[in-house]
Protein backbone atom coordinates (compact mmCIF):
# COMPACT_ATOMS: atom_id res chain seq x y z
CA UNK A 1 0.00 0.00 0.00
CA UNK A 2 1.22 3.51 -0.81
CA UNK A 3 0.05 7.10 -0.45
CA UNK A 4 0.68 9.99 -2.84
CA UNK A 5 -0.47 13.54 -2.24
CA UNK A 6 -0.65 16.56 -4.52
CA UNK A 7 -1.81 20.07 -3.64
CA UNK A 8 -2.64 23.20 -5.64
CA UNK A 9 -3.19 26.69 -4.27
CA UNK A 10 -5.39 28.96 -6.36
CA UNK A 11 -3.87 32.47 -6.40
CA UNK A 12 -6.10 34.62 -4.23
CA UNK A 13 -8.20 31.55 -3.44
CA UNK A 14 -7.83 28.32 -1.52
CA UNK A 15 -5.74 25.17 -1.41
CA UNK A 16 -7.08 21.82 -2.60
CA UNK A 17 -5.25 18.52 -2.17
CA UNK A 18 -5.75 15.03 -3.53
CA UNK A 19 -4.33 11.98 -1.75
CA UNK A 20 -4.16 8.80 -3.83
CA UNK A 21 -3.90 5.45 -2.05
CA UNK A 22 -2.43 2.59 -4.11
CA UNK A 23 -2.25 -1.18 -3.72
CA UNK A 24 0.93 -3.25 -3.91
CA UNK A 25 0.88 -3.18 -7.71
CA UNK A 26 0.64 0.60 -7.76
CA UNK A 27 -3.00 0.67 -8.86
CA UNK A 28 -4.99 3.49 -7.19
CA UNK A 29 -7.66 2.11 -4.86
CA UNK A 30 -8.93 5.29 -3.14
CA UNK A 31 -8.77 9.07 -3.46
CA UNK A 32 -9.32 11.65 -0.74
CA UNK A 33 -10.05 15.33 -1.37
CA UNK A 34 -9.22 17.91 1.28
CA UNK A 35 -8.22 21.54 1.66
CA UNK A 36 -9.20 24.91 3.05
CA UNK A 37 -11.86 25.53 0.41
CA UNK A 38 -15.54 26.09 1.15
CA UNK A 39 -18.67 24.35 -0.07
CA UNK A 40 -21.84 26.40 -0.33
CA UNK A 41 -25.22 24.73 0.01
CA UNK A 42 -26.57 21.62 1.64
CA UNK A 43 -25.21 18.29 0.43
CA UNK A 44 -21.45 18.84 0.79
CA UNK A 45 -20.79 15.17 1.75
CA UNK A 46 -22.55 13.93 -1.40
CA UNK A 47 -20.58 16.29 -3.62
CA UNK A 48 -17.27 15.29 -2.01
CA UNK A 49 -18.10 11.60 -2.44
CA UNK A 50 -18.91 12.12 -6.12
CA UNK A 51 -15.71 14.10 -6.70
CA UNK A 52 -13.58 11.49 -4.95
CA UNK A 53 -15.12 8.71 -7.03
CA UNK A 54 -14.41 10.71 -10.19
CA UNK A 55 -10.83 11.37 -9.12
CA UNK A 56 -10.32 7.66 -8.44
CA UNK A 57 -11.64 6.72 -11.88
CA UNK A 58 -9.28 9.25 -13.48
CA UNK A 59 -6.33 8.05 -11.41
CA UNK A 60 -6.92 4.39 -12.28
CA UNK A 61 -7.18 5.13 -15.99
CA UNK A 62 -3.99 7.19 -15.89
CA UNK A 63 -2.21 4.44 -13.99
CA UNK A 64 -3.22 1.85 -16.56
CA UNK A 65 -2.16 4.09 -19.42
CA UNK A 66 1.36 4.43 -18.01
CA UNK A 67 2.06 1.16 -16.23
CA UNK A 68 -0.23 -1.37 -17.87
CA UNK A 69 -1.72 -2.18 -14.45
CA UNK A 70 -4.84 -4.28 -14.41
CA UNK A 71 -8.09 -4.19 -12.52
CA UNK A 72 -9.02 -6.81 -9.94
CA UNK A 73 -10.52 -9.11 -12.58
CA UNK A 74 -7.31 -9.06 -14.60
CA UNK A 75 -8.63 -6.83 -17.38
CA UNK A 76 -7.14 -3.51 -18.30
CA UNK A 77 -9.12 -0.42 -17.38
CA UNK A 78 -10.11 1.36 -20.65
CA UNK A 79 -9.39 5.05 -21.08
CA UNK A 80 -12.47 7.13 -21.96
CA UNK A 81 -13.26 8.14 -25.50
CA UNK A 82 -12.93 11.75 -24.41
CA UNK A 83 -9.20 11.27 -24.03
CA UNK A 84 -8.83 10.00 -27.60
CA UNK A 85 -10.87 12.96 -28.84
CA UNK A 86 -8.70 15.41 -26.88
CA UNK A 87 -5.59 13.73 -28.28
CA UNK A 88 -6.79 14.39 -31.82
CA UNK A 89 -7.37 18.03 -30.93
CA UNK A 90 -3.91 18.22 -29.44
CA UNK A 91 -2.31 16.91 -32.60
CA UNK A 92 -4.18 19.46 -34.69
CA UNK A 93 -3.19 22.30 -32.36
CA UNK A 94 0.56 21.54 -32.34
CA UNK A 95 1.56 19.18 -35.14
CA UNK A 96 5.19 20.25 -34.76
CA UNK A 97 5.20 18.79 -31.26
CA UNK A 98 4.78 15.25 -32.59
CA UNK A 99 7.16 12.84 -34.25
CA UNK A 100 5.75 10.06 -36.40
CA UNK A 101 2.40 10.17 -34.63
CA UNK A 102 3.82 9.94 -31.12
CA UNK A 103 2.51 12.49 -28.62
CA UNK A 104 4.95 14.39 -26.43
CA UNK A 105 4.76 13.84 -22.69
CA UNK A 106 3.56 17.43 -22.28
CA UNK A 107 0.58 16.83 -24.57
CA UNK A 108 -0.23 13.54 -22.84
CA UNK A 109 -0.25 15.30 -19.49
CA UNK A 110 -2.31 18.21 -20.78
CA UNK A 111 -4.87 15.84 -22.27
CA UNK A 112 -5.17 14.06 -18.92
CA UNK A 113 -5.69 17.29 -16.99
CA UNK A 114 -8.25 18.68 -19.43
CA UNK A 115 -10.15 15.40 -19.42
CA UNK A 116 -10.09 15.20 -15.62
CA UNK A 117 -11.21 18.80 -15.30
CA UNK A 118 -14.17 18.23 -17.59
CA UNK A 119 -15.24 15.11 -15.72
CA UNK A 120 -14.96 16.89 -12.38
CA UNK A 121 -17.07 19.72 -13.78
CA UNK A 122 -19.68 17.14 -14.75
CA UNK A 123 -19.61 15.75 -11.20
CA UNK A 124 -20.17 19.24 -9.79
CA UNK A 125 -23.07 19.81 -12.18
CA UNK A 126 -24.83 16.75 -10.78
CA UNK A 127 -25.31 18.53 -7.44
CA UNK A 128 -27.73 21.37 -7.99
CA UNK A 129 -27.52 24.13 -5.39
CA UNK A 130 -24.11 22.98 -4.09
CA UNK A 131 -20.88 24.63 -5.21
CA UNK A 132 -17.23 24.79 -4.24
CA UNK A 133 -15.85 28.21 -3.34
CA UNK A 134 -12.19 29.19 -3.52
CA UNK A 135 -11.15 26.33 -5.81
CA UNK A 136 -12.48 24.61 -8.90
CA UNK A 137 -12.29 21.53 -11.13
CA UNK A 138 -9.10 22.70 -12.83
CA UNK A 139 -7.25 22.97 -9.53
CA UNK A 140 -8.48 19.52 -8.48
CA UNK A 141 -7.27 18.06 -11.76
CA UNK A 142 -3.85 19.64 -11.29
CA UNK A 143 -3.67 18.34 -7.72
CA UNK A 144 -4.37 14.83 -9.01
CA UNK A 145 -1.64 15.17 -11.64
CA UNK A 146 0.84 16.14 -8.92
CA UNK A 147 -0.23 13.23 -6.74
CA UNK A 148 0.23 10.88 -9.68
CA UNK A 149 3.59 12.41 -10.56
CA UNK A 150 2.45 13.12 -14.09
CA UNK A 151 4.86 15.66 -15.52
CA UNK A 152 4.80 19.42 -15.11
CA UNK A 153 1.21 20.47 -15.65
CA UNK A 154 2.22 24.08 -16.29
CA UNK A 155 4.51 23.03 -19.14
CA UNK A 156 1.78 20.73 -20.40
CA UNK A 157 -0.68 23.58 -20.76
CA UNK A 158 1.97 25.75 -22.37
CA UNK A 159 1.78 23.37 -25.34
CA UNK A 160 -1.72 24.71 -26.02
CA UNK A 161 -4.32 22.10 -26.92
CA UNK A 162 -7.11 24.17 -28.41
CA UNK A 163 -8.95 27.47 -28.05
CA UNK A 164 -11.21 26.13 -25.32
CA UNK A 165 -8.32 25.09 -23.11
CA UNK A 166 -6.42 28.32 -23.65
CA UNK A 167 -9.52 30.36 -22.82
CA UNK A 168 -9.91 28.41 -19.57
CA UNK A 169 -6.31 29.05 -18.63
CA UNK A 170 -6.61 32.77 -19.30
CA UNK A 171 -9.94 33.00 -17.52
CA UNK A 172 -8.85 31.29 -14.34
CA UNK A 173 -5.21 32.31 -14.12
CA UNK A 174 -4.57 29.05 -12.30
CA UNK A 175 -2.17 27.62 -14.86
CA UNK A 176 -0.58 30.91 -15.78
CA UNK A 177 2.99 31.98 -15.53
CA UNK A 178 4.19 35.44 -14.44
CA UNK A 179 2.58 37.07 -17.45
CA UNK A 180 -0.87 36.22 -16.07
CA UNK A 181 -0.19 37.01 -12.44
CA UNK A 182 -2.86 39.71 -12.29
CA UNK A 183 -5.66 37.62 -13.78
CA UNK A 184 -8.41 36.75 -11.25
CA UNK A 185 -8.07 33.05 -10.30
CA UNK A 186 -11.64 31.95 -10.95
CA UNK A 187 -15.20 33.14 -11.41
CA UNK A 188 -16.13 32.49 -7.79
CA UNK A 189 -13.54 34.83 -6.33
CA UNK A 190 -13.03 37.22 -9.24
CA UNK A 191 -14.79 40.13 -7.55
CA UNK A 192 -12.80 39.60 -4.37
CA UNK A 193 -9.44 39.48 -6.08
CA UNK A 194 -9.90 42.04 -8.82
CA UNK A 195 -11.53 44.39 -6.33
CA UNK A 196 -13.65 46.17 -8.85
CA UNK A 197 -17.27 47.24 -8.82
CA UNK A 198 -19.11 48.88 -5.93
CA UNK A 199 -16.47 47.99 -3.36
CA UNK A 200 -13.47 49.31 -5.26
CA UNK A 201 -13.27 52.47 -3.19
CA UNK A 202 -13.36 50.57 0.06
CA UNK A 203 -11.12 47.67 -0.80
CA UNK A 204 -8.37 49.22 -2.89
CA UNK A 205 -6.89 52.57 -2.07
CA UNK A 206 -3.84 54.79 -2.52
CA UNK A 207 -0.67 55.11 -0.58
CA UNK A 208 0.30 53.11 2.47
CA UNK A 209 -0.66 55.06 5.56
CA UNK A 210 -3.72 56.67 3.96
CA UNK A 211 -6.75 56.32 6.27
CA UNK A 212 -9.98 55.99 4.29
CA UNK A 213 -13.00 57.51 5.96
CA UNK A 214 -15.32 55.17 7.87
CA UNK A 215 -18.54 54.19 6.06
CA UNK A 216 -16.89 54.76 2.64
CA UNK A 217 -17.74 52.48 -0.24
CA UNK A 218 -20.44 50.18 1.17
CA UNK A 219 -23.55 49.74 -0.99
CA UNK A 220 -26.53 51.40 0.68
CA UNK A 221 -28.39 48.11 0.48
CA UNK A 222 -25.84 46.54 2.80
CA UNK A 223 -26.43 49.06 5.54
CA UNK A 224 -30.17 48.56 5.12
CA UNK A 225 -29.65 44.82 5.57
CA UNK A 226 -27.68 45.38 8.75
CA UNK A 227 -30.30 47.74 10.19
CA UNK A 228 -33.05 45.27 9.41
CA UNK A 229 -31.00 42.45 10.94
CA UNK A 230 -30.36 44.36 14.22
CA UNK A 231 -28.44 41.47 15.80
CA UNK A 232 -28.30 40.92 19.54
CA UNK A 233 -24.66 41.44 20.57
CA UNK A 234 -23.37 38.98 23.16
CA UNK A 235 -19.97 38.88 24.87
CA UNK A 236 -19.98 35.22 25.86
CA UNK A 237 -18.45 33.50 28.87
CA UNK A 238 -15.29 31.38 28.43
CA UNK A 239 -15.98 27.99 26.87
CA UNK A 240 -13.83 24.97 26.02
CA UNK A 241 -12.84 24.40 22.38
CA UNK A 242 -15.21 21.43 22.08
CA UNK A 243 -18.09 23.44 23.52
CA UNK A 244 -17.33 26.37 21.19
CA UNK A 245 -17.67 24.15 18.14
CA UNK A 246 -20.93 22.66 19.39
CA UNK A 247 -22.62 25.92 20.40
CA UNK A 248 -21.66 27.59 17.13
CA UNK A 249 -23.55 25.02 15.07
CA UNK A 250 -26.38 24.80 17.61
CA UNK A 251 -27.09 28.54 17.55
CA UNK A 252 -26.93 28.61 13.73
CA UNK A 253 -29.49 25.80 13.52
CA UNK A 254 -31.72 27.57 16.05
CA UNK A 255 -31.69 30.73 13.92
CA UNK A 256 -32.43 28.59 10.85
CA UNK A 257 -35.48 27.16 12.63
CA UNK A 258 -36.69 30.59 13.77
CA UNK A 259 -36.02 29.71 17.42
CA UNK A 260 -33.30 32.34 18.06
CA UNK A 261 -33.00 35.98 16.95
CA UNK A 262 -30.11 37.17 14.84
CA UNK A 263 -27.08 37.36 17.09
CA UNK A 264 -23.43 38.38 17.05
CA UNK A 265 -21.40 36.52 19.69
CA UNK A 266 -17.90 37.45 20.82
CA UNK A 267 -16.19 34.26 21.99
CA UNK A 268 -14.01 33.75 25.03
CA UNK A 269 -11.74 30.69 25.18
CA UNK A 270 -11.10 28.76 28.39
CA UNK A 271 -8.14 26.84 26.94
CA UNK A 272 -5.89 26.89 23.85
CA UNK A 273 -6.96 25.18 20.65
CA UNK A 274 -5.99 24.33 17.10
CA UNK A 275 -9.15 24.69 15.02
CA UNK A 276 -9.19 22.84 11.70
CA UNK A 277 -11.52 23.58 8.78
CA UNK A 278 -14.35 21.26 7.86
CA UNK A 279 -12.65 19.84 4.76
CA UNK A 280 -9.04 19.78 5.91
CA UNK A 281 -6.93 16.73 6.74
CA UNK A 282 -5.81 16.99 10.37
CA UNK A 283 -2.60 14.91 9.96
CA UNK A 284 -1.58 17.03 6.98
CA UNK A 285 -2.29 20.35 8.71
CA UNK A 286 -1.38 19.85 12.38
CA UNK A 287 1.50 18.32 14.31
CA UNK A 288 -0.99 16.51 16.53
CA UNK A 289 1.52 15.01 18.96
CA UNK A 290 3.10 18.41 19.58
CA UNK A 291 -0.31 20.03 20.04
CA UNK A 292 -1.27 17.46 22.66
CA UNK A 293 2.08 17.83 24.41
CA UNK A 294 1.61 21.60 24.62
CA UNK A 295 -1.94 21.33 25.93
CA UNK A 296 -3.77 22.38 22.75
CA UNK A 297 -7.07 20.72 21.92
CA UNK A 298 -7.41 19.93 18.22
CA UNK A 299 -11.00 20.42 17.08
CA UNK A 300 -12.81 20.58 13.75
CA UNK A 301 -15.32 23.35 13.10
CA UNK A 302 -18.45 23.04 10.97
CA UNK A 303 -17.25 25.49 8.29
CA UNK A 304 -14.55 25.30 5.63
CA UNK A 305 -11.40 27.39 5.51
CA UNK A 306 -7.99 26.96 7.05
CA UNK A 307 -6.46 26.09 10.41
CA UNK A 308 -6.12 28.63 13.20
CA UNK A 309 -4.17 28.58 16.45
CA UNK A 310 -6.03 30.15 19.36
CA UNK A 311 -4.82 31.04 22.85
CA UNK A 312 -7.03 32.75 25.45
CA UNK A 313 -6.21 36.43 25.28
CA UNK A 314 -4.38 36.06 21.98
CA UNK A 315 -7.30 36.18 19.55
CA UNK A 316 -10.67 37.83 19.01
CA UNK A 317 -13.34 35.55 17.57
CA UNK A 318 -16.93 36.42 16.81
CA UNK A 319 -19.81 34.62 15.11
CA UNK A 320 -22.74 36.14 13.27
CA UNK A 321 -25.90 34.01 13.22
CA UNK A 322 -28.24 35.57 10.67
CA UNK A 323 -31.38 34.51 8.80
CA UNK A 324 -30.72 33.40 5.24
CA UNK A 325 -32.36 36.51 3.76
CA UNK A 326 -29.45 38.58 5.04
CA UNK A 327 -27.18 37.26 2.24
CA UNK A 328 -29.82 36.58 -0.42
CA UNK A 329 -28.78 37.66 -3.91
CA UNK A 330 -25.07 37.92 -3.05
CA UNK A 331 -22.24 35.78 -4.40
CA UNK A 332 -19.67 34.23 -2.09
CA UNK A 333 -17.27 37.19 -2.08
CA UNK A 334 -20.06 39.71 -1.50
CA UNK A 335 -21.50 37.62 1.30
CA UNK A 336 -18.18 37.58 3.18
CA UNK A 337 -17.75 41.30 2.75
CA UNK A 338 -21.26 42.11 3.86
CA UNK A 339 -20.83 40.11 7.07
CA UNK A 340 -17.48 41.73 7.90
CA UNK A 341 -18.20 45.23 6.54
CA UNK A 342 -18.93 46.49 10.04
CA UNK A 343 -15.50 45.22 11.18
CA UNK A 344 -13.58 47.02 8.43
CA UNK A 345 -15.60 50.13 9.27
CA UNK A 346 -14.76 49.76 12.97
CA UNK A 347 -11.02 49.21 12.45
CA UNK A 348 -10.77 52.19 10.13
CA UNK A 349 -12.64 54.30 12.65
CA UNK A 350 -9.98 53.30 15.20
CA UNK A 351 -7.21 54.45 12.84
CA UNK A 352 -6.19 51.03 11.49
CA UNK A 353 -5.49 50.77 7.76
CA UNK A 354 -7.71 47.71 7.12
CA UNK A 355 -9.07 46.10 3.97
CA UNK A 356 -10.48 42.88 2.57
CA UNK A 357 -7.99 40.59 0.89
CA UNK A 358 -8.75 37.59 -1.29
CA UNK A 359 -11.99 35.78 -0.63
CA UNK A 360 -12.22 35.77 3.16
CA UNK A 361 -9.22 37.49 4.79
CA UNK A 362 -8.94 40.74 6.73
CA UNK A 363 -5.63 42.49 6.08
CA UNK A 364 -3.95 45.45 7.72
CA UNK A 365 -1.00 47.56 6.59
CA UNK A 366 2.33 46.52 8.07
CA UNK A 367 4.30 49.23 9.86
CA UNK A 368 7.26 48.42 7.65
CA UNK A 369 5.46 49.86 4.62
CA UNK A 370 4.86 53.33 6.02
CA UNK A 371 5.99 55.95 3.55
CA UNK A 372 6.31 53.58 0.61
CA UNK A 373 4.74 54.25 -2.74
CA UNK A 374 2.26 51.42 -3.13
CA UNK A 375 0.48 50.05 -0.07
CA UNK A 376 -1.19 47.41 -2.20
CA UNK A 377 1.97 45.35 -2.58
CA UNK A 378 1.14 41.96 -0.96
CA UNK A 379 4.42 42.07 0.94
CA UNK A 380 3.23 45.22 2.71
CA UNK A 381 -0.06 43.82 3.96
CA UNK A 382 -0.39 41.32 6.76
CA UNK A 383 -3.26 39.00 7.50
CA UNK A 384 -5.05 40.14 10.65
CA UNK A 385 -7.81 37.56 10.44
CA UNK A 386 -9.88 35.19 8.37
CA UNK A 387 -13.54 34.29 8.09
CA UNK A 388 -15.62 31.22 7.24
CA UNK A 389 -19.26 30.70 6.38
CA UNK A 390 -21.85 27.98 6.14
CA UNK A 391 -25.52 28.06 5.27
CA UNK A 392 -28.08 26.01 7.17
CA UNK A 393 -31.48 25.21 5.65
CA UNK A 394 -34.65 25.47 7.71
CA UNK A 395 -35.54 22.11 9.31
CA UNK A 396 -38.14 20.00 7.49
CA UNK A 397 -41.73 20.97 8.30
CA UNK A 398 -40.47 24.27 9.71
CA UNK A 399 -41.38 27.84 8.90
CA UNK A 400 -37.87 28.96 9.84
CA UNK A 401 -35.90 31.31 7.58
CA UNK A 402 -32.76 29.20 7.23
CA UNK A 403 -29.50 30.74 8.39
CA UNK A 404 -25.99 31.78 7.51
CA UNK A 405 -23.23 31.23 10.06
CA UNK A 406 -20.30 33.59 9.59
CA UNK A 407 -17.40 33.57 12.02
CA UNK A 408 -14.18 35.56 11.99
CA UNK A 409 -11.01 35.15 14.04
CA UNK A 410 -8.59 38.06 14.43
CA UNK A 411 -5.05 37.69 15.71
CA UNK A 412 -4.39 40.01 18.63
CA UNK A 413 -1.05 38.55 19.73
CA UNK A 414 1.12 36.04 17.88
CA UNK A 415 3.77 33.55 18.89
CA UNK A 416 5.32 32.71 15.53
CA UNK A 417 7.58 30.01 16.92
CA UNK A 418 4.58 28.30 18.50
CA UNK A 419 2.67 28.38 15.21
CA UNK A 420 5.61 26.75 13.45
CA UNK A 421 5.66 23.95 16.03
CA UNK A 422 1.92 23.31 15.75
CA UNK A 423 1.15 23.73 12.06
CA UNK A 424 2.41 21.93 9.00
CA UNK A 425 2.18 24.74 6.44
CA UNK A 426 3.18 23.52 2.99
CA UNK A 427 5.13 25.69 0.54
CA UNK A 428 2.18 25.36 -1.85
CA UNK A 429 -0.07 27.06 0.72
CA UNK A 430 2.22 30.09 0.65
CA UNK A 431 2.85 29.98 -3.09
CA UNK A 432 0.90 33.18 -3.81
CA UNK A 433 2.13 35.00 -0.71
CA UNK A 434 5.24 37.16 -0.45
CA UNK A 435 6.34 35.27 2.67
CA UNK A 436 8.01 31.98 3.54
CA UNK A 437 6.11 31.00 6.69
CA UNK A 438 2.57 31.16 8.03
CA UNK A 439 3.59 33.32 10.99
CA UNK A 440 5.09 35.97 8.68
CA UNK A 441 1.74 36.29 6.94
CA UNK A 442 0.03 37.38 10.16
CA UNK A 443 -0.10 40.98 11.39
CA UNK A 444 -1.55 40.93 14.94
CA UNK A 445 -3.88 43.79 15.78
CA UNK A 446 -2.08 44.32 19.07
CA UNK A 447 0.93 45.54 17.08
CA UNK A 448 -1.03 48.26 15.28
CA UNK A 449 0.09 51.64 16.70
CA UNK A 450 -3.45 53.07 17.06
CA UNK A 451 -4.48 50.05 19.18
CA UNK A 452 -1.45 49.75 21.44
CA UNK A 453 -2.35 50.34 25.07
CA UNK A 454 -6.01 49.54 24.45
CA UNK A 455 -5.72 45.87 25.39
CA UNK A 456 -7.71 42.99 23.93
CA UNK A 457 -10.79 43.51 26.13
CA UNK A 458 -10.74 47.22 25.41
CA UNK A 459 -10.61 46.47 21.68
CA UNK A 460 -13.64 44.17 21.93
CA UNK A 461 -15.56 46.92 23.71
CA UNK A 462 -14.52 49.42 21.05
CA UNK A 463 -15.62 47.05 18.28
CA UNK A 464 -18.99 46.55 19.98
CA UNK A 465 -19.53 50.31 20.19
CA UNK A 466 -18.55 50.72 16.56
CA UNK A 467 -21.06 48.05 15.54
CA UNK A 468 -23.80 50.04 17.25
CA UNK A 469 -22.71 53.17 15.41
CA UNK A 470 -22.55 51.24 12.14
CA UNK A 471 -26.17 50.17 12.57
CA UNK A 472 -27.39 53.65 13.45
CA UNK A 473 -25.40 55.83 11.06
CA UNK A 474 -27.45 57.41 8.31
CA UNK A 475 -24.49 58.00 5.97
Amino acid sequence: MGMRRGAVKTPGGKLVAVTVQTDQSGLPVACRLDGDFFIDGDGAPLLLDDLERTLLACAREASVGRTGAQDGDGSALPAPAAREHADVQGRAARPEAHDDGARTDAVVDAVDIVNWRDRLLQACARHDGVRMVGTDAEAMARALSRAMGIGDESAAFAVGLNGTVNDAVTKTGMLAGPQLADVPPNDMVADAVAETGPLAGAASYGLCGHRPAPHAGWPSDWRDRWRRLAPVVIHDTPRSPVEQMAIDEQWAREVAAGERPASLRFWEWSSPAVVVGRFQSIPDEVHVDEAERLGFTVVRRCTGGGTMVVQPGGAITYSLYAPQWFVDGLDAAESYRLCDSWLIDALRGLGVDARFQGLNDIAVADDTCRGTVDGRDPAQWGKAGGAAQRRFPAPPDSDGPGAVLHHTTLAYELDGALMARLLNTSPEKLSDKAVRSASKRVAPLGMQPPLQGMGRDGLIRALSRSLGQFLSTNS
